[in-house]
Order: structure tokens, then C-alpha cells, then sequence
């Protein structure tokens, strides 16, 4: 896997992924690194987030690991979503989070809210992603286990 500046980002592969869902559901299915991140998300929260877990196992470049274009989390809406806030860590493919006041780094976690658009730019490099997001929203748990491959939008032939 093309990860050499991270080398323990091995640890994610095979990582399940789930959306929408409760904290115990998300744990109960995460890899411990995973957790890990996880843990460091909720430290000081006061409530239990919903948990988004995307683990792509092969990006190619040019591919867009989600929703492409500027978008809002959980609602679409900044309306709806301006009482959520949400962390987010992402890792792999090269692939850039860019928030209206700029570009976000990898291998962190990043706060912001329902309100704050963003977009994510297409891949760099052929490899793995990993995005972990918490947020602290009204929505209620679905607990999904979802196909990652389904929101990868592909650049036309």
C-alpha cells in the first residue's frame, strides 16, 4: 500500500464501513486503531456521537471518495446543521478536504460545523483512504454498513 509517510496507516485495511452509526455500534465493529481515533474525537464531549466510518481499499487517481462538489454534512443544509458539529480525520490517496477558509491536513482530526461547506478534491496517488467522522447531531442512529465503493465518483472515460 502506498502509505510510506505513514507507515502504521496499514492498520486500517480491511477496516469495515458504517454510517450513521451509534458509538457503541461503531466500536464494536472498528479495527483498534480505528478506536483509537475514535477516542480522541470524543474526549471532553458530553454526549455520544453518530460515528461514519469509510475505508476505501483501492482509490485510483482522479477518483472523488465521496460527495463531490461543496456540500454540508448529515443534512446538506446549513440551516439544519448549524447546531451540529462534527471532527473528521482523513488519510490516503492524496485526496485533499477543502473547507471555504482553506485546505485541512491529513492524519488529524479537524473540528467544524453543519455549517461549514466543503469539498473534496480527487485523488493524487492510486491506494487506501480512511475518513472518520463523529458528529454531534439530532439525526438518530442508523447503524448502516455500507459498500465505500458506492461513493467514489469516477472521472468520464
Amino acid at each position: 500500500m502506498p502509505w510510506a509517510e505513514y507507515p502504521w496507516a496499514s492498520d486500517f485495511s480491511g477496516q469495515r464501513s458504517i454510517k450513521y452509526a451509534s458509538l457503541p455500534m461503531a466500536l464494536g465493529v472498528s479495527k483498534p486503531i480505528t478506536k483509537r481515533v475514535i477516542h480522541h474525537m470524543i474526549i471532553g464531549e458530553h454526549r455520544a456521537p453518530l460515528v461514519d466510518v469509510k475505508f476505501w481499499d483501492q482509490l485510483l487517481p482522479g477518483d472523488v471518495p465521496g460527495v463531490g462538489g461543496w456540500h454540508w454534512d448529515v443534512w446538506n443544509d446549513p440551516v439544519k446543521g448549524k447546531y451540529d458539529h462534527h471532527k473528521i480525520y482523513i488519510l490516503g490517496a492524496k485526496c485533499r478536504t477543502e473547507f471555504e477558509s482553506g485546505f485541512i491536513d491529513e492524519n488529524a482530526i479537524h473540528c467544524y460545523t453543519g455549517a461549514d461547506r466543503h469539498r473534496i478534491s480527487p485523488a493524487k496517488a492510486q491506494g487506501c483512504r480512511i475518513m472518520i467522522r463523529c458528529s454531534w447531531t439530532t439525526l438518530r442512529p442508523q447503524n448502516l454498513f455500507i459498500d465505500p465503493n458506492k461513493y467514489i465518483e469516477r472521472p468520464a472515460q
